[in-house]
């Protein structure tokens, strides 16, 4: 049968009156309760728990809106319904309801100052509270830790917030803005039915951002090793420990994206029975130490390799882009496990230099072509084969539909040139650092690429002649932000450089003259680029002069120049 839904938009009252949490480890709820009619509903495993709190509640307090956006459930044959997204709202909903219950809602209230300015709610929901008693207690036991303790605190803030309101001067408003919440506002019930399984279930929302689902396929991830560590006897504090970890490791702010491609081509390796193994050899009797060993190695791949000066070649594949980061690590992985060697970029001792070296080349050549981030069918062909491709076989897949040539020899002149012309901001800085390859004889050779970053002793992309002495809509102003009008300069020099005409920084006083040493470019510059143009350095400062096939063209001259120092390193 096809995916149906139905949707409709009952007062937010319904929310938590409607829906009672069924899980394996729960009572039976009691008669009281199955008297309300409620429909069984589960917290799913990728839900990583509840994230609101005191600030969020005042807010729906006092939100104008009239709807309180889509809650989603899903659902398959004999099960009960999903709670895909809602979480938030209904555990505070569920939480502000039990905690108005003894001072105003029930028989008898302790605060009865306060009960009047809350009768319409009491009389719409003081009969449900066995139910809101038991959906308490279900989300403050729940076996998965990261939604209990969430739900605890959310629950102690709620409670705080509640009495300091309720004796306050503010109370008859208190009441009247909660009585709307509750009463006079919207929210919209969408379920969804006729899903085959779970993951049919979960993946139809990943990354459905219209539907104000923030679920990846991260998530995802966690998801079924969750279900894995269940199914195969974890402790309920075995899987809380690997929640909180796998959390710490995909949610490091310093490589989210990077993490996120990493999230996403690890789910597709998981979710398969016939890849699993790649990832996890034990998946059968899964334990905490094959999971820990895997988020270790890519905790370090994202943090300790990006930043040791020692693996160059692993923080360039960290900068190319996140496809490309997720892809060398899990190889560089199911490598490892296989081997029991593992990289020096992912906390092991081994040095794989030489063959990140020839990946980083077709990486760069893509990268050079436009197309880095186009090689997400090439990573699920690399990493869900059956056979392990070597590193040359890794960088021939990647390098596959590149007008640039094969590896083994100089890239096409032509391409080359043409290419280098369309390099703007986003991408010069890995060119240039191709520029510091060792030539391609030297296989694992020497590799330190420049550190672009804010702070004084890194470096950032200088525009040669400044941006704001480039007048709008002139000949040349668009070849400014591509790399004929960009170089590498330290940092520390950045601020007055952009100030500084470019024939005056490449001259004897500027500060390209004490850097010739750290980049081949940097070197031709001022002392084949500059002392050409010294008797006319104006040309230098013409941004008409950076477009191609003019007569005096400094852009071609410096496309050439590139063009040369890549040859051999590409």
């Amino acid at each position: 049968m096809p995916i149906q839904r139905a949707g409709e938009t009952p007062p937010l009252v319904e929310l938590p009156l409607r829906y009672v949490i069924s899980d394996s480890n729960l009572p039976t709820p009691s008669p009281a309760i199955t008297s309300l009619g409620p429909t069984p509903m589960q917290v799913p495993t990728f839900q990583r728990g509840i994230e609101w709190g005191r600030d969020e509640v005042s807010k729906l307090l006092n939100s104008t809106s009239s709807l309180y956006g889509t809650v989603i459930l899903g659902s398959f044959p004999g099960q009960p319904q999903v709670l895909i997204d809602g979480l938030q709202r209904f555990a505070v909903t569920t939480a502000l309801l039990d905690c108005l219950y003894d001072h105003v809602l029930q028989p008898n209230p302790t605060n009865l100052a306060a009960v009047p300015f809350f009768t319409r709610l009491k009389a719409r929901t003081a009969y449900y509270h066995p139910l809101i008693a038991f959906n308490r207690e279900a989300l403050s036991k729940h076996k998965r830790l990261a939604i209990k303790n969430s739900f605890l605190r959310l629950l102690h803030e709620i409670e705080e917030y509640v009495s300091e309101e309720l004796e306050s001067a503010r109370v008859k408003q208190f009441g009247e803005l909660v009585e709307r919440m509750f009463l006079d506002r919207q929210v919209a019930i969408d379920p969804y039915f006729n899903f085959q399984n779970p993951s049919q279930m979960a993946a139809t929302f990943v990354n459905l951002n219209t539907a104000g689902i923030d679920l990846s396929t991260t998530d995802l991830l966690r998801s079924r090793i969750v279900d894995q560590a269940t199914s195969v006897g974890w402790s309920d504090l075995d899987i809380a420990k690997m929640e909180n970890r796998f959390s710490d490791t995909f949610d490091a702010p310093n490589a989210r994206p990077q993490l996120r491609a990493l999230g996403k081509a690890a789910d597709e390796i998981v979710r398969d029975l016939h890849t699993v193994s790649f990832l996890f050899p034990n998946w059968t009797a899964l334990s905490p130490n094959d999971v820990e060993e895997f988020l270790s190695f890519v905790e370090a791949a994202s943090t300790i390799g990006p930043m040791n000066s020692s693996s160059g070649y692993f923080r360039e594949l960290f900068q190319s882009s996140p496809a490309v980061f997720a892809l060398t690590t899990l190889y560089y992985y199911r490598d490892a496990i296989s081997t029991k060697s593992f990289p020096s970029f992912g906390g092991g001792s081994r040095n794989v230099d030489d063959s990140l070296h020839v990946i980083l080349r077709a990486v760069y050549r893509r990268l050079i072509d436009g197309t880095v981030f186009r090689i997400g069918d090439m990573t699920k062909e690399i990493l869900t084969s059956t056979q392990l491709y070597s590193p040359s076989q890794v960088a021939e897949i990647l390098n596959t539909g590149n007008a640039g040539g094969p590896l083994a020899t100089n890239p096409n002149p032509q391409w080359l040139s043409q290419r280098l012309r369309e390099v703007g901001t986003s991408s010069a800085r890995r060119v240039f650092n191709a520029c510091l390859l060792p030539p391609r004889a030297m296989i694992g050779g020497t590799f330190n690429p420049l550190d672009f970053g804010k702070r004084t002793i890194q470096w950032s992309l200088d525009h040669l002649i400044p941006v704001s002495q480039v007048t709008a809509n002139t000949v040349g102003e668009s070849e400014t932000e591509t790399i004929v009008n960009l170089a590498p300069l330290m940092m520390q020099y950045n601020r007055s450089a952009r100030a500084t005409t470019c024939s005056t920084k490449l001259g004897n006083n500027g500060p390209y003259q004490g850097l010739l040493q750290s980049h081949p470019y940097l070197q031709w510059l001022v002392q084949t680029h500059y002392a050409a143009h010294s008797a006319l350095p104006s040309d230098l400062d013409d941004p008409s002069k950076l477009v191609s096939q003019v007569t005096g063209s400094v852009g071609d001259e410096r496309i050439e120049a590139l063009a040369g120092i890549l040859q051999d390193r590409l």
